[in-house]
């Protein structure tokens, strides 16, 4: 159509007209919008992307710096909330995250790089320092003072700095004393694995019983070494003058001393007061239901009297003479559950303390009359120079007396040879009686394993519906094959077998095909030859 020049036609005006009333009615609805949402939806840059817009408002050459400042934004944004979702957390919650840490390293770590943890430091229940905190070249007192003194309700320490020879890695008592005085209204857990300066775990018990009231779990393991000179001395005419800490549950030691120096518990010419004993040690503490010991002198005849007891360890004995080992241990406490005894002479239980679980491993005499007649585990272990042998009545006794209760049995020890009326009734103790809750039986001595090879029945039998576990220490000989055969017989649970052979029979080479049959028939069966 030819129009006038300057005038345009009318269809053009209406439609020029038609997309200004739009774009105003546009920019009505995106007056409540973001800018940026905006310039994402008509696909333009906003700040230094402007300058690389073409013809029309499109986005040009840099997609990518667009990208970039948007997902910048969406790390701002999702930084913000973490923030906002730490402080809207109850400082309960929080305080319990830092104790779930635990690690001091990392525990002061978060309070460095976020202020609502800065602020709850005071307050960490946990702090535990390993080797991997304690730097090679930083003193251990320092380190650990410096931490603990910033927190004012700590309930448990635990410093572990391993054996290392560091004359800067020891724990003075100083130090130890600070700990223990600044902590002492909240502590409830004490562990101090470390080298420590002469003194100190008696200052650790003198804190225990005068300031930390409320302490209920106490270990204090220093690196154990066989010299005399790295025991831990027990002061007890300081200690006999303290209150009972009635709190504490659970006392762990290492490398102590307790000053007995004879049999007959004097110190050889000392004060006796300036000599202790377990019995001592319980009655500081009378609510212990574990104790444990572990490298101690000075230990020759105690006793253990307690109402509530339920866990004794008493290990490793050091002297300076070989042949001195703690001579007696009189036990009475009627809620006793579990014994471990290493290297000690002689143990008797009275008539009221029936513990489920007994280990002896290398004591000398064992008396089974004063043995509990509920035993649950049982693991005895002498070497051949440690101890005596067992006469088969002994093993008969114990065969007899305990094969309704026991659950695990392990035995290293030797018999005396039997003559031919004792081996029927071994014989009979062994195979023919029922053992209904035994799941783990392990003979793990040559002599005592080879001997019941060789007692075995006519007509094969071993009645222990619950065994799992088995191994078997054994001359090999002929008959071998059908000892271990009756276990997989006759014992339908059985999961594990292990047969460790010696040689030494004349009758070696015609046992040998026959258990190499055997473990071919049975793949749970692990032969392992000894030279």
């Amino acid at each position: 159509m030819v129009t006038p020049e300057g005038e345009m036609p009318m269809q053009l005006v209406g439609k020029e007209e038609e997309e200004e009333e739009e774009e105003e009615e546009e920019e009505e609805d995106n007056s409540h919008r973001d800018p940026d949402d905006i310039a994402h939806a008509r696909g333009i840059g906003l700040g230094p992307d402007d300058g690389n817009r073409g013809s029309g408002g499109r986005v040009g050459g840099n997609d990518k710096t667009s990208d970039n400042s948007l997902k910048d934004k969406d790390k701002d944004k999702d930084k913000t909330e973490n923030v906002d979702r730490i402080t809207s957390l109850p400082d309960d919650v929080l305080i319990h995250i830092l104790g779930f840490i635990g690690d001091a390293k990392s525990v002061f770590h978060c309070g460095a790089t976020c202020h609502v943890f800065y602020r709850l430091l005071p307050r960490a229940p946990v702090l535990s320092f390993k080797d991997s905190t304690v730097v090679e070249k930083l003193d251990v007192d320092d380190a650990v003072t410096s931490a603990v003194l910033k927190c004012q309700g700590l309930s448990h320490l635990l410093v572990e700095t391993g054996s290392a020879s560091h004359p800067w890695k020891l724990c003075s008592r100083t130090a130890v004393r600070l700990w223990m005085t600044h902590t002492h209204a909240s502590l409830c857990e004490l562990s101090i694995c470390a080298r420590l300066k002469p003194g100190t775990m008696h200052d650790i018990l003198i804190c225990t019983l005068m300031f930390c009231r409320k302490l209920q779990r106490l270990e204090v393991s220093p690196p154990r070494k066989s010299s005399i000179g790295n025991v831990q001395e027990l002061d007890w005419l300081v200690l006999r003058t303290c209150e009972p800490q009635t709190c504490l549950r659970e006392l762990r030691l290492t490398m102590v001393g307790f000053g007995q120096e004879d049999e007959g518990g004097g110190g050889g010419g000392s004060d006796p007061a300036a000599t202790g004993g377990l019995n001592d040690l319980l009655g500081l503490f009378p609510n212990l239901v574990l104790l444990q010991l572990v490298c101690f002198t000075g230990l020759t005849r105690t006793s253990v009297v307690s109402t509530e007891l339920r866990a004794l360890c008493v290990a490793v004995p050091i002297s300076p003479h070989s042949e001195r080992w703690a001579q007696n241990i009189l036990v009475d406490a009627p809620q006793l559950e579990e014994v471990l005894f290493y290297g000690i002479r002689d143990f008797e239980f009275t008539k009221r303390t029936n513990p489920g679980r007994l280990v002896a491993n290398g004591c000398h005499d064992l008396k089974f009359s004063f043995w509990s007649d509920r035993l649950l585990l049982l693991d005895l272990h002498q070497d051949d120079d440690e101890g005596r042998k067992w006469h088969a009545i002994e093993l008969i006794a114990l065969l007899m007396i305990h094969r309704h209760t026991l659950v695990d049995l392990h035995l290293h020890l030797d018999v005396w040879e039997c003559d031919g009326p004792t081996e029927d009734i071994i014989t009979e103790a062994f195979y023919q009686q029922s053992f209904p809750l035994l799941e783990v039986l392990h003979i793990k001595h040559f002599g005592l394993g080879t001997l019941l090879q060789g007692l075995q029945p006519g007509t094969p039998a071993f009645n222990a519906p619950n065994l799992r576990d088995v191994w078997l220490c054994v001359e090999l000989q002929y008959c071998t094959t059908n000892f271990v055969e009756t276990f997989l017989t006759f014992c339908p649970k059985i999961e594990k077998l292990v047969v460790e052979l010696k040689g030494g029979s004349w009758d070696y080479e015609q046992g040998l095909p026959g258990i190499k049959q055997l473990q071919q028939d049975h793949p749970i069966v692990d032969l392992r030859f000894l030279s």
